[in-house]
């Protein structure tokens, strides 16, 4: 029996965990939905090439709500209206919003408003050079962060950043990379300021700190990623906090051959596996990797990983560069609504997704279940890429999903995140409770404490399971897959699984960690338990329970 998972995640606190479990039900997304958003467009090609860009918005909520878009430096303002679960793109005015050379401050920052949350993506049009970013709304900024940038290897053309306040006497700390040997840049921006640096180097590993929140934009005026054609990289920067240590990435829809990933180390000495090969990054550092197939990525401490498409010497094959952020597997959107980016000047864009998941029994896309999943090597977790029609679409899942959207013709290419929303941020995994290690066995007023446990390992984790022979067991069926409970929940590491009040009989029993790695295992005997005593740490898990192919989450709570 093939098992499948849904989303696995740690919570800082109860609180924290009520909140979040609060916001997915409602369909949003808890980095990538807001209310409030400040941006800016990086600058493209040489203007007198490839004729005059063009800078649009797409816009989704899932309720009814007047948006407002304004440019304060051109003194422009824009109210439109978005119906309940609505996609529309919105195009600017012809006015140009590129700032032009390194070192620049410019009036140019984009600010988007909404009364409900909605969920936005900037594309920046250009004939053969366009490219598009999901848009990080203002609760999700940060004052620290580490750039991943793009390197054009033809060396024609620079690297760039963008930085984008929000708010007056914004002080910013650009330190160069390698942070601490190339000195660091020094600048004040104020509300609706934007400050572009490029630079013939890469400016992966830059550091950014400042007084006041502010969002921040990585890529490349235009660039060869490794060979052949070139094109404009452009995506937003997680904040540093939003770094993690475990990731997924499949090469594009027919473009095995043109796939790498890059990796950058946010602290030193940090160990990275890609599948079976080893690497040693330090604080800055980037590694470029090709990969034809599935990776699992994980690090001893906080990573971020970038998936990037390279140019061919054939037209034919329609690969050329594209470049997104990768979300950690943790990130689990429940829906996302999107758009298709416009054909534009000529261009014969073909569509395709990546959705990448640990439950394939609900995900849906535009209301059609989606089948054919393949499996990671060793490790509950799938993923399934296909072509799709132009226009827009909706991909749905009860338990998660995380992914990307991108197009290709012989020169023009994107790609743009389905969203962020990752509740089990790995710079705290533990949580805390009141609770003193004497009153754990309050929980079960009648469970006595065992006089022999059994230890059972699987992988790294360890479990203790308690006996209990006198108790009559109720054993379920298929039908009632979806009434079974784990009681009490959140807990201690101690708990049942009861329907109606009644312990259940069960056939095998899983529990996997928040990295999707299975920690224990047990099939059915005579001396089935009653309780397990868990040896988990504070956290969310998913179990497990077979005849069931259902998982359902449970919070540790531990002193």
């Amino acid at each position: 029996m093939t098992t499948n998972l849904g989303l696995l995640n740690f919570y800082r606190a109860l609180i924290i965990v009520t909140l979040f479990m609060s916001v997915n039900s409602n369909g949003q997304n808890i980095q990538s939905s807001g209310t409030d958003f400040w941006f800016g467009y990086m600058e493209s090609l040489t203007p007198s090439f490839n004729g005059p860009p063009k800078f649009s918005l797409q816009l989704s909520s899932t309720a009814s709500t007047d948006v407002t878009i304004e440019v304060p430096g051109r003194g422009y303002e824009h109210t439109m209206t978005l119906s309940s679960n609505e996609v529309v793109n919105f195009d600017f005015p012809g006015f140009d919003l590129e700032p032009r050379g390194s070192g620049v401050i410019t009036n140019l920052a984009v600010f988007i408003s909404s009364v409900e949350s909605i969920e936005v993506v900037a594309i920046h049009h250009r004939q053969y050079f366009s490219s598009s970013t999901r848009l990080f709304p203002v609760h999700s900024l940060g004052k620290e962060y580490m750039v991943l940038g793009a390197r054009d290897d033809a060396q024609r053309s620079p690297s760039s950043l963008v930085i984008v306040a929000g708010l007056d006497s914004t002080f910013v700390n650009i330190c160069l990379t390698p942070c601490g040997s190339k000195g660091s840049i020094n600048v004040t921006l104020n509300k609706g300021q934007t400050y572009q640096l490029q630079s013939l180097d890469d400016v992966s590993g830059t550091k950014i700190t400042t007084n006041k929140p502010v969002s921040v934009f990585s890529g490349a005026r235009q660039a060869v990623l490794n060979k052949a054609d070139d094109s404009h990289i452009y995506f937003a920067m997680p904040t540093l906090d939003l770094a993690d240590t475990f990731y997924a990435a499949v090469p594009n829809l027919e473009l095995n051959d043109f796939s790498y990933i890059v990796i950058l180390g946010t602290k030193n000495n940090t160990s990275v596996t890609v599948n079976d090969d080893e690497y040693l990054l330090q604080d800055g550092e980037s590694k470029h990797i090709k990969i034809d197939g599935p990776r699992i990525i994980e690090s001893s401490k906080p990573i971020f990983v970038g998936q990037y498409n390279s140019g061919s010497d054939n037209w034919l094959i329609r690969a050329g560069p594209s470049m997104t952020v990768l979300n950690p597997v943790c990130s689990g959107l429940k829906s996302v609504k999107f758009i298709t980016k416009e054909d534009f000047s000529g261009s014969m864009l073909e569509h395709a997704y990546t959705i990448i998941t640990r439950d394939t029994l609900d995900v849906y896309f535009d209301s059609i279940k989606v089948v054919g999943f393949s499996k990671f090597p060793a490790i509950q977790l799938f993923y399934k890429v296909a072509g799709i029609e132009n226009g827009p679409h909706e991909i749905s899942s009860s338990t998660g999903f995380s992914g990307h959207v991108y197009g290709r013709s012989e020169a023009e290419y994107y790609t743009f995140s389905f969203g962020f929303s990752a509740d089990c941020l790995s710079t705290d995994y533990r949580v805390h409770d009141t609770a003193q290690k004497d009153k754990d066995w309050d929980i079960f007023p009648n469970l006595t404490k065992p006089e022999k446990v059994v230890y059972d390992t699987v992988q790294k984790g360890k479990v203790q399971s308690i006996k209990k022979d006198t108790k009559s067991f109720y054993s379920i069926n298929q039908e009632e897959c979806d009434k079974w409970q784990i009681s009490p929940n959140p807990n201690n590491g101690i708990f049942g699984i009861k329907i109606n009040g009644s312990n259940v009989k069960l056939d095998n029993i899983e529990i996997y960690d928040a990295r999707s790695r299975l920690v224990y295992a047990s099939e059915w005997n005579d001396n089935q338990f009653e309780y397990l005593n868990t040896d988990l740490a504070a956290g969310m898990y998913y179990l497990r329970i077979s005849p069931c192919d259902v998982a359902k989450k449970f919070v540790v709570i531990k002193e």
